[in-house]
């Protein structure tokens, strides 16, 4: 919500002025507002801290750290979505930072403001995919409690949402037995869009493409998410999500200055995600 927001206020403020200043202080305005948001929220401690990485190893070393890092990967699963994790977020990393620079090269009069927003749109409908698409999940939530209680009023509540996550967590991982099959048809679709959108000239059929890559994605890293927390019992399985996506901006920062190295044109950027995504569908065929 908050990114969609700010892309048609930006939108707004440039249709209306055209003043980059304005957009860059009003930008200013909001994360300030956001900080002291911060600053002045709540510092009631809910739960004692797990730890984190650096305190294992200043206190127990390097072995140490090392050991509970490998835990993390010693599930099959785990390891499947985990290479998924760092070739699609850093495909994602890389696209969705240079699709607008390749937009403008075909229509520079674009209003990129609403596009984002659309953009959004496909994010969301990506991330609901793998609950809409679980009738065991839409069974249980409304089906076996809500319609059978009769309390149609709580579908409007947080508990709903709760419900949601729990079910969701636990069972749509289940649903595909063969992750790899799913990983792999996945990314050979999202590769092929890839390629199919440096091939276009016409701006919408090139935004449609994009959208379809955007609802691929969140599809995609829902189930991963999912997954990879339910695979894993340690507490401080978070940290295997930070490990993922150090690893993903690793590799797309070492691609993207392999391209601006080599003065290549932004196309080229599409070219090497389409290309990481059919070597790792291919892959898992």
């Amino acid at each position: 919500l908050g990114n969609i927001f700010g892309a048609v206020i930006g939108q707004i403020i440039f249709e209306s002025s055209n003043n980059m200043n304005l957009l860059f202080y009003v930008s200013w305005t909001f994360v300030s507002l956001a900080l002291c948001m911060f600053l002045f929220s709540s510092q009631d401690q809910k739960r004692n801290p797990q730890g984190n990485m650096m305190n294992t190893l200043l206190y127990s070393g390097w072995n140490s750290m090392v050991t509970e890092v490998s835990q993390f990967y010693t599930d099959k699963q785990t390891r499947l979505w985990s290479l998924w994790w760092i070739v699609g977020y850093s495909g994602f990393t890389i696209w969705v930072n240079h699709f607008q620079s390749l937009f403008y090269e075909m229509s520079p009069k674009t209003s990129f403001g609403y596009l984002e927003v659309l953009l959004e749109v496909f994010f969301a409908f990506g991330c609901m995919v793998p609950l809409l698409s679980s009738p065991y999940v839409m069974k249980k939530i409304f089906h076996n409690r809500y319609l059978r209680e009769g309390n149609l009023e709580i579908l409007n509540s947080s508990e709903l949402v709760a419900d949601i996550s729990e079910y969701s967590s636990s069972y749509i991982p289940l649903r595909y037995e063969n992750a790899g099959r799913l990983i792999a048809i996945t990314s050979i679709l999202f590769g092929g869009l890839c390629f199919m959108l440096i091939t276009q000239n016409h701006m919408a059929l090139a935004f449609s493409l994009i959208g379809l890559m955007a609802a691929t994605f969140s599809m995609q890293s829902t189930y991963a998410t999912a997954a990879l927390a339910v695979q894993q019992n340690h507490a401080r399985y978070s940290l295997l999500f930070g490990l993922n996506n150090t690893m993903a901006l690793a590799l797309a920062f070492f691609l993207q200055k392999c391209v601006a190295i080599l003065q290549g044109q932004q196309y080229i950027y599409f070219v090497i995600v389409g290309l990481l995504n059919l070597i790792l569908g291919v892959m898992l065929l």
